[in-house]
């Protein structure tokens, strides 16, 4: 009875391996570009026959990998992992020498540097049974690319298309409350009573692609209360949608194209009067311009940045498909920044300050800030502080002096403090005269506290985290749509039932207290 179940066992498992190999004369033969994903796999009843320089005592399996046109680069994403097993690389050939790499439990993205070959072998070796899945993908060249600059001259459109105007120096804009639109100074009726403010925002492009992306609401908390929005609204000009976020009250609406490219919601197409409105649900508190103030910045997508020079060609493995980074087309630059305040028509200030960011790049710490004015600016100081109370300077840099353009600028902490760092920047004019920005902070546990598997998930799909516990987890299709399976929290960990949607690509945010602190591509795959 025990030999029959065992003869059963590995029937099984070799159904599931698509009869992969017993040993090296029999590899399961992987043929690459396009990229290749297994799922299913198993060791289990397969011999103990890695190569002897690398092998741990235990079941064996090996891919005999073919790559199309040669390649650079062989991309391998092992999924789903449940024990720790070793990869090992070999080149047109078992024998000889062979070089190991660790593959831990869960899921791994690895890539190799390899010479043209015909062929690869990879063994996944470990002295346990394990079951996981494997994609495959390579780098196999490159190609020169020369494209010329299209992005053309994005611009807010004051051509008066919008009647009536909030104020006429800026006749860019409108603003509407309760559906009555509003002039500088605004009237808000009554006060202390929700109401609705749609803020529409005109542009133009007339002679390139390049779009708007991302808008940012500041609202002045000692004149609005209770403010909230749409989760998320349909794109005006690309197909896609405008989700929105909140960090304490400045709300940010990000566009995401349904094809998922980075592009703005811009159709490309020459056009004037590119509207956009947003609307927000307020309580007014006060009718005073100081305290009622919007401060709206708009970012641009970039694309149509000219570009010479080499671009990797190949496939990358389905789970990770910026593997060889962006590349092909015409690649996004660096985009532009946009912003006005309602009540600040005359640019009273030296510095017109239209972003200032923090973010963790690997182990440093990214700060940028842009201006759309300058008067009479000599300097930035950039300041760190444990606690937002002591402030240290970290270094200078020197501003634009007098400027009507958008001036960018960017210093990186090489040395951040552990846990939270905050960040401020102190202008000086030439005169002595100093102000302050908005004070930030980066918390260095950031990054990689959330781990998301299996991918691709069948009936189940598991969040582990660790000081950054999201909660509010949403789930969106290609098409837009927010896809919100039930959710199950535990202490560490969140558990979303996929066993309903249908097997394809989605996005997932999560979020905590409001702000996103994660956004993944996952893949939803149902075995039965």
């Amino acid at each position: 009875m025990k030999l029959l179940v065992s003869i059963f066992i590995l029937f099984i498992s070799f159904c599931m391996l698509g009869f992969s190999q017993q040993n090296c004369s029999n590899p399961l033969n992987v043929v690459i570009c396009p990229d290749v994903l297994l799922t299913g796999q198993t060791n289990l009843g397969m011999l103990d026959d890695a190569p002897p320089a690398c092998n741990l005592p235990g079941e064996d399996l090996v891919y005999k990998v073919s790559i199309t046109n040669g390649a650079q680069k062989l991309f391998v994403s092992v999924l789903n992992a449940t024990f720790p097993m070793r990869l090992i690389l070999q080149q047109n050939g078992c024998n000889g020498s062979c070089n190991s790499y660790s593959v831990p439990a869960g899921n791994s993205n690895m890539n190799f540097t390899v010479t043209p070959s015909a062929s690869y072998f990879v063994w996944l070796d470990a002295a346990v049974t394990v079951n996981y899945d494997i994609a495959f993908g390579a780098d196999t060249g490159t190609v020169f690319i020369n494209i010329p600059n299209t992005q053309g001259n994005l611009q807010f459109d004051s051509s008066s298309c919008n009647i009536p105007v909030f104020h006429p120096s800026k006749p860019f804009f409108q603003v509407k409350y309760n559906n009555v639109f509003m002039t500088h100074p605004m009237t808000l009726a009554p006060l202390f009573t929700p109401g609705t403010m749609c803020i529409t925002v005109y542009f133009k492009n007339t002679t390139g692609i390049e779009g708007i992306k991302k808008f940012e609401f500041g609202f002045n908390g000692t004149g609005y209360m209770n403010i909230s929005t749409a989760d998320s609204i349909p794109g005006f000009y690309n197909p896609g949608y405008w989700r929105s976020y909140i960090s304490g009250t400045k709300w940010t609406y990000l566009f995401e194209d349904a094809a998922l490219t980075g592009k703005g919601d811009f159709t490309g197409t020459p056009n004037s009067c590119l509207a956009y409105e947003f609307c927000f649900n307020v309580t007014p508190l006060s009718n005073d311009p100081l305290i009622t103030d919007v401060a709206v910045v708009m970012y641009s997508d970039g694309f149509g940045a000219g570009f010479s020079g080499n671009v990797p060609s190949g496939c990358c493995p389905s789970p990770t498909p910026n593997c060889m980074g962006s590349g092909g087309g015409s690649p996004a630059g660096s985009g532009q920044a946009f912003g006005f305040g309602f009540a600040d028509p005359g640019n009273p200030l030296p510095i017109h300050l239209l972003s200032f960011t923090a973010e963790q790049v690997e182990q440093d710490v990214l700060l940028q800030w842009a201006t759309a004015t300058e008067i009479n600016n000599n300097y930035f100081t950039i300041e760190r502080s444990k606690n937002g109370i002591e402030w240290l300077p970290l270094g200078i840099i020197p501003g634009a002096g007098n400027s009507n353009n958008t001036e960018n600028y960017f210093f990186t902490d090489k040395n951040p403090l552990e846990g939270k760092s905050y960040y401020r920047l102190k202008q000086t004019d030439y005169d002595g005269q100093s102000s302050y920005s908005k004070i930030l902070y980066v918390s260095m546990d950031h990054p990689g506290s959330v781990e998301i598997f299996p991918i691709p998930a069948d009936d189940k799909l598991t969040i582990n985290f660790s000081s950054l516990k999201p909660n509010r987890i949403y789930l969106y299709n290609t098409r837009g749509s927010c896809v919100q399976p039930e959710a199950v929290y535990s202490e560490n960990s969140a558990s979303l039932n996929t066993e309903s949607l249908p097997s394809g690509l989605y996005v997932i945010h999560l979020l905590k207290d409001d702000l996103l602190i994660s956004k993944q591509k996952i893949i939803v795959m149902h075995r039965k």
